[in-house]
């Protein structure tokens, strides 16, 4: 029996990339990667003479039925000579919550098994719940580096088979589990992805507004946190919470104190970042930042960008900043979001603040779990041009 074309365009469009030129061969790659119950009719050669396997001839089916031409926009995905194809962006294309329904369900709804996405929703869990204990979401692919997954498009599928284990547990056990997989969220949107709206159930949540994915998306966060039961939900799945110890280089920082000033290199990373705020991701309608922004409690931010009414505020750490330095940094930025927000609630306006750590180098392993942990968000490698 062959799976259905239908099948794997589903599998398709929930993994590839919009707006982006792709062969062929990389979509065989997508679907590969995000698939693992194919059929021995699927790999099976086309014919005795022609050793293509069936599945690449059967998505070659769907996407025939779904294409436009290079200058039609008529298909839900363009094609153009050369085997390449683009899928616009998610607005621009018919895609039904079946659709989306379906790609969840074909996950197994049990993680036993030695199949790389429930290899890979095994590892992730744990780390999905102590997320859920800091209380704090966790970007798709700030997830797939944690859990060395080489591609965040590959957490689609390993987040559905979660889903589908932890509703199985819930229906077991009589225990509502909250949807863990919705604190894996976009860094664009922060929003979790679309294909949660199976999972979390609520009526047509792809066609809701930003404004209304937010308020959804809220209610059931709320409930991740406060649920009290997490390890409860490994032992029932024979996992084990992740056991991780990187007390030696909190203790590190803590020993370490400043020589008193401010190095030229730093002084010159944060001049350049508040002069240019492409360079860390941002619009530059926000303007020159201002450095050494003084908050009430006498703490200074290196720099602190105003955007209508949300305020950034950045931590700069130069290429000489090692790891203890850069932990510090992290530290720094959980006391600034508190406390910028801290000053516009006085000022009588509405929290509403970002804080980034801005690296002039790369952002050091050993602290992803840091990073993670305490939901901050990193920008490393930044060049001064």
């Amino acid at each position: 029996m062959k799976t259905a074309s239908n099948t794997l365009w589903a599998i398709l469009v929930e993994n590839m990339p919009r707006e982006e030129w792709l062969h062929i061969s990389s979509l065989y790659k997508i679907v590969e990667d995000n698939f693992n119950s194919f059929t021995k009719d699927d790999l099976a050669p086309v014919t005795p003479n022609n050793k293509e396997l069936d599945w690449h001839r059967t998505l070659r089916n769907a996407l025939q039925s779904k294409k436009g031409g290079l200058n039609k926009k008529n298909g839900e995905i363009r094609w153009a000579i050369g085997a390449k194809y683009l899928l616009a962006t998610t607005s621009s294309i018919k895609i039904t919550s079946n659709k989306i329904r379906q790609t969840a369900q074909i996950a197994n709804s049990d993680l036993a098994g030695n199949k790389i996405y429930l290899q890979r929703a095994r590892i992730v869990l744990p780390y999905l719940i102590r997320q859920a204990k800091a209380g704090q979401t966790i970007f798709y692919s700030d997830l797939a580096e944690e859990t060395a997954i080489p591609n965040p498009r590959n957490l689609n599928y390993v987040l559905g088979a979660i889903g589908k284990a932890l509703i199985k547990l819930s229906k077991k056990s009589k225990i509502e589990i909250p949807q863990i997989q919705c604190l894996v969220i976009n860094k664009n949107t922060r929003l979790p992805g679309e294909g949660i709206a199976w999972f979390i159930n609520m009526a047509d949540f792809k066609k809701q507004s930003r404004s209304q994915k937010e308020q959804t998306v809220n209610r059931v966060l709320t409930n991740i946190y406060a649920f009290q039961q997490w390890d409860w939900v490994l032992q029932q799945l024979n996992l084990e919470p992740l056991k991780t110890d990187i007390r030696p280089i909190i203790e590190e920082a803590k020993r370490i104190r400043g020589n008193g000033g401010e190095s030229p290199f730093h002084l010159a990373f944060k001049n350049f970042i508040a002069k240019h705020p492409a360079s860390i991701g941002l619009p530059v309608t926000v303007g020159v930042g201002k450095t050494e922004y003084c908050l009430p409690s006498a703490d200074t931010v290196d720099i602190v960008f105003t955007s209508l009414n949300t305020k950034i505020g950045v931590e700069v750490k130069s290429k000489i900043s090692d790891n203890a330095d850069i932990l510090r940094g992290l530290f720094q930025c959980v006391k600034y979001i508190h406390l910028i927000e801290a000053e516009q609630i006085v000022n009588n306006q509405q929290p509403d603040c970002r804080v980034i750590l801005a690296l002039e180098g790369q952002f050091p392993k050993v602290l992803i779990k840091v990073r993670n942990v305490l939901g901050i968000e990193v920008i490393e490698k930044v060049k001064m041009i």
